[in-house]
Protein backbone atom coordinates (compact mmCIF):
# COMPACT_ATOMS: atom_id res chain seq x y z
CA UNK A 1 0.00 0.00 0.00
CA UNK A 2 1.32 3.40 -0.68
CA UNK A 3 -0.35 7.25 -0.87
CA UNK A 4 0.13 9.16 -3.88
CA UNK A 5 -1.27 12.22 -5.08
CA UNK A 6 -1.36 16.39 -3.51
CA UNK A 7 -4.14 18.09 -2.83
CA UNK A 8 -5.03 21.33 -1.59
CA UNK A 9 -7.28 21.85 1.19
CA UNK A 10 -7.85 24.87 3.72
CA UNK A 11 -7.67 24.76 7.68
CA UNK A 12 -10.62 25.39 9.35
CA UNK A 13 -11.41 27.69 12.74
CA UNK A 14 -10.37 24.79 15.49
CA UNK A 15 -7.32 23.28 13.26
CA UNK A 16 -8.75 20.56 11.38
CA UNK A 17 -8.63 20.03 7.94
CA UNK A 18 -10.38 17.62 5.38
CA UNK A 19 -8.56 14.35 4.42
CA UNK A 20 -8.99 13.17 1.27
CA UNK A 21 -11.12 10.44 0.88
CA UNK A 22 -8.53 8.29 -1.46
CA UNK A 23 -6.03 8.79 1.64
CA UNK A 24 -8.73 8.84 4.07
CA UNK A 25 -9.39 4.80 3.49
CA UNK A 26 -6.14 3.91 3.46
CA UNK A 27 -4.96 4.95 6.66
CA UNK A 28 -7.40 2.82 8.60
CA UNK A 29 -9.33 4.20 11.99
CA UNK A 30 -6.70 5.65 13.60
CA UNK A 31 -3.34 7.00 12.82
CA UNK A 32 -0.50 8.79 13.72
CA UNK A 33 1.10 12.49 13.12
CA UNK A 34 4.36 13.54 14.11
CA UNK A 35 6.89 16.22 13.10
CA UNK A 36 8.09 15.97 9.46
CA UNK A 37 11.47 17.36 7.81
CA UNK A 38 11.81 20.52 6.39
CA UNK A 39 8.71 21.68 9.06
CA UNK A 40 6.26 19.53 7.62
CA UNK A 41 3.86 16.93 9.50
CA UNK A 42 4.37 13.29 8.59
CA UNK A 43 1.36 10.67 9.09
CA UNK A 44 1.53 7.11 9.29
CA UNK A 45 -0.65 4.04 9.68
CA UNK A 46 -0.86 2.68 12.69
CA UNK A 47 1.01 -0.61 11.20
CA UNK A 48 4.04 1.65 9.82
CA UNK A 49 4.00 4.18 12.92
CA UNK A 50 4.54 0.79 14.79
CA UNK A 51 7.15 -0.84 12.48
CA UNK A 52 9.17 2.59 12.81
CA UNK A 53 8.99 2.63 16.51
CA UNK A 54 9.98 -1.20 16.96
CA UNK A 55 12.90 -0.15 14.70
CA UNK A 56 13.72 2.39 17.32
CA UNK A 57 13.60 -0.11 20.39
CA UNK A 58 16.21 -2.53 19.02
CA UNK A 59 18.49 -0.08 18.67
CA UNK A 60 21.11 1.19 21.93
CA UNK A 61 18.95 3.10 24.28
CA UNK A 62 21.82 5.28 25.37
CA UNK A 63 23.02 6.25 21.63
CA UNK A 64 22.40 9.83 21.36
CA UNK A 65 21.01 9.57 17.72
CA UNK A 66 18.10 6.84 18.67
CA UNK A 67 17.26 9.12 21.52
CA UNK A 68 16.80 12.73 19.51
CA UNK A 69 14.78 10.10 16.54
CA UNK A 70 12.60 9.42 19.23
CA UNK A 71 11.71 12.44 20.43
CA UNK A 72 11.58 14.00 16.99
CA UNK A 73 9.08 10.99 15.72
CA UNK A 74 6.72 11.37 18.93
CA UNK A 75 3.02 10.85 18.02
CA UNK A 76 -0.13 11.72 18.42
CA UNK A 77 -2.69 9.08 17.76
CA UNK A 78 -5.91 10.45 15.98
CA UNK A 79 -9.01 9.62 13.64
CA UNK A 80 -10.81 11.41 11.63
CA UNK A 81 -14.39 12.84 12.55
CA UNK A 82 -17.88 11.61 10.82
CA UNK A 83 -17.24 14.41 8.04
CA UNK A 84 -13.73 13.31 7.39
CA UNK A 85 -11.43 15.92 8.86
CA UNK A 86 -8.16 15.48 11.03
CA UNK A 87 -7.88 17.77 13.46
CA UNK A 88 -3.81 18.65 13.44
CA UNK A 89 -2.50 19.15 17.08
CA UNK A 90 -1.35 23.06 17.36
CA UNK A 91 2.21 21.81 18.51
CA UNK A 92 1.93 20.50 15.02
CA UNK A 93 0.28 23.33 13.43
CA UNK A 94 3.19 25.57 14.92
CA UNK A 95 6.05 23.01 13.59
CA UNK A 96 4.69 23.42 10.08
CA UNK A 97 3.67 26.67 10.10
CA UNK A 98 0.40 26.19 9.77
CA UNK A 99 -2.41 28.84 10.51
CA UNK A 100 -6.19 28.65 10.65
CA UNK A 101 -7.74 29.38 7.59
CA UNK A 102 -4.49 28.98 5.44
CA UNK A 103 -4.49 26.35 3.07
CA UNK A 104 -2.22 23.36 3.42
CA UNK A 105 -1.01 20.55 0.59
CA UNK A 106 -1.54 16.82 1.62
CA UNK A 107 1.14 14.93 -0.53
CA UNK A 108 0.84 10.74 -0.76
CA UNK A 109 4.62 10.16 -0.15
CA UNK A 110 4.41 6.47 -0.46
CA UNK A 111 4.67 4.87 2.92
CA UNK A 112 3.32 8.26 4.41
CA UNK A 113 1.20 11.24 4.09
CA UNK A 114 3.01 14.47 4.69
CA UNK A 115 1.05 17.85 5.51
CA UNK A 116 2.48 20.99 4.50
CA UNK A 117 1.90 24.69 5.05
CA UNK A 118 0.88 25.28 0.81
CA UNK A 119 3.39 28.05 0.72
CA UNK A 120 6.47 26.12 1.72
CA UNK A 121 5.30 23.39 0.01
CA UNK A 122 5.17 25.69 -3.20
CA UNK A 123 8.74 27.33 -2.63
CA UNK A 124 10.15 23.67 -1.84
CA UNK A 125 8.92 22.61 -5.65
CA UNK A 126 10.32 25.94 -6.96
CA UNK A 127 13.74 24.80 -6.16
CA UNK A 128 13.62 21.57 -7.47
CA UNK A 129 15.61 21.19 -11.02
CA UNK A 130 16.81 18.18 -12.89
CA UNK A 131 19.71 18.19 -11.26
CA UNK A 132 18.92 18.02 -7.86
CA UNK A 133 16.71 15.49 -8.68
CA UNK A 134 19.18 13.08 -10.40
CA UNK A 135 21.72 13.70 -7.39
CA UNK A 136 19.16 12.94 -5.18
CA UNK A 137 17.85 9.78 -7.03
CA UNK A 138 21.80 8.45 -7.56
CA UNK A 139 22.48 9.16 -4.09
CA UNK A 140 20.15 6.50 -2.78
CA UNK A 141 20.95 3.89 -6.21
CA UNK A 142 17.68 5.03 -7.55
CA UNK A 143 19.46 6.48 -11.15
CA UNK A 144 17.01 7.44 -13.82
CA UNK A 145 17.65 8.13 -17.24
CA UNK A 146 15.12 9.35 -19.61
CA UNK A 147 12.45 8.88 -17.06
CA UNK A 148 13.45 5.52 -16.55
CA UNK A 149 14.29 3.47 -13.79
CA UNK A 150 17.72 2.06 -15.25
CA UNK A 151 17.59 -1.33 -13.47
Amino acid sequence: MGFFGEYIHSVDDKGRVIMPNKIRCSLGERFHMTKGLNRSIFVYTEQKYQEIAEELDRKPILDPSVALLQRFLTSTETSVDSQGRVAIPIKLREWAGIKEQEEVAIVGAGSRVEIWNKKVWDRLNEDLDDDRINAAAQAVGFALQNGRNDD
